[in-house]
């Protein structure tokens, strides 16, 4: 184990030096401490170099491992950001075309933050052009509500054309390509550069006119229905006789019933007196026996 004297000689120390610490380099405390901590630190020195020059033994020297592993690992990523990046352009492209045809809600450009001085830059892929999930997250809300609109547009075309389907639409390009359904109507919405592929739909096709012609034949459809009912039961009212409203009489020849005198209303059979009804069915009975015999 080397002295503590030793150490410093081999450090730049003169004899000098060495007798101006002499009153630290007697403190055996001192000098045991710092003479164990050189010692450990050579000891690890030793082992890295050890370590070391097994490595290079086992991996053929730092050029070999160059060649098989960092240049291999650094060109993987290159072809990553590569394909980062070609990602990053298809998804832009399709979102452009998405929030063009009115599919998507354009896209509000973000304030950048700007790091206070003396801080490390941030990392930020928009300056290497690799897509983040926010992009990504965009892209799919986008055609979340692209997908549900056409489905929504060709519900609403069949509803106000009376179970007719949009894809019975037909579109000439001008590049004299046919085309139907959903496609025909984007790419006639492209080409008139309509902002918004419904209101584009919406304003060809008349939405507003026929859903109020609906509307208006519902209305008129429901009240119907009412009178229909009313009409239904007052028939039922007349129809029970315990229910119907009184009418004057059909058959106004026959004999009245007798009048009050005093009064004058008429007079009801329980309100003529028994000998007076007795008599009068007798007069009934011999006046049907002689017109019977006469005839």
């Amino acid at each position: 184990m080397p002295k503590l004297e030793d150490i410093l000689k081999s450090k730049g120390y003169t004899d000098a030096d060495l007798a101006t610490l002499a009153p630290m380099l007697s403190d055996q405390r001192f000098r045991s401490t710092l003479e164990t901590e050189y010692n450990l630190l050579d000891t690890e020195r030793t082992t890295l170099k050890a370590d070391l020059e097994k490595f290079k033994v086992e991996n053929d020297g730092w050029a070999k491992y160059e060649q098989e592993t960092v240049r291999p690992t650094l060109e993987a990523y290159d072809r990553e950001k590569a394909d980062l990046v070609a990602s990053k352009a298809s998804l832009e492209a399709r979102l452009k075309l998405a929030e063009e045809a009115g599919f998507a809600r354009p896209t509000v450009p973000t304030t950048p933050v700007t790091p206070p001085p003396g801080s490390p830059e941030a990392w930020d892929p928009k300056k290497h052009n690799i897509p983040t999930w926010d992009d990504v997250n965009k892209l799919a809300m986008a055609e979340g509500d692209a997908i549900a609109m056409a489905t929504n547009l060709a519900q609403e075309y069949a509803y106000l054309n009376g179970g007719k389907q949009l894809f019975d639409y037909t579109y000439t390009t001008p590049d004299g390509r046919s085309l139907n359904g959903m496609v025909a109507l984007r790419q006639e919405a492209l080409a008139a550069k309509a902002p918004n592929l419904y209101e584009f739909a919406r304003k060809k096709f008349d939405f507003d006119t026929k859903r109020n012609a609906i509307a208006e034949k519902q209305k008129a459809d429901a009240e119907k229905a009412i009178r229909d009912d009313e009409r239904q039961k007052t028939l039922a009212q007349h129809v029970n006789p315990e229910t119907r409203q009184l009418l004057p009489s059909q058959r106004p020849f026959l004999p009245s019933a007798p009048r009050d005198a005093a009064n004058g209303k008429p007079k009801m059979p329980w309100q003529t007196p028994a000998p007076e009804r007795r008599a009068d069915r007798l007069n009934r009975i011999l006046e049907t026996q002689l017109k019977t015999g006469a005839a």
